[in-house]
């Protein structure tokens, strides 16, 4: 049984707007399979217009958005990746 931030919000907004769901799980949030141009995982079901909401963690992308629509953002991250800045190495030229 599925549990977490996003059952527990979905629950709310059931309760208090009124409706039912049905949560089925699936193995993967989904990519564009390049070779067939299909969608898979969750968001090849709402393409297919098979569930009528995806509920995850997913990163908003051009491509993604072309395909579903998504709901304004509850939270932003900010992650950042740090590396050391390389230095060409110096070359000392001496003349005699």
């Amino acid at each position: 049984m599925a549990s977490g931030f996003l059952v527990d919000l979905l629950e709310k907004v059931s309760s208090d707007e009124g409706f039912t769901y049905e949560l089925r799980e699936s193995e993967h949030k989904g990519h564009l399979d390049r070779r067939t141009g299909n969608w898979t995982g969750i968001l090849g079901r709402l393409v297919r217009r098979e569930a009528d909401l995806g509920l995850a963690d997913f990163a908003v992308t051009s491509q993604r958005s072309r395909a579903v629509e998504f709901s304004v953002p509850y939270q932003v991250s900010h992650l950042t990746f740090l590396t050391k800045v390389r230095t060409a190495p110096q070359f000392w030229l001496c003349l005699l």
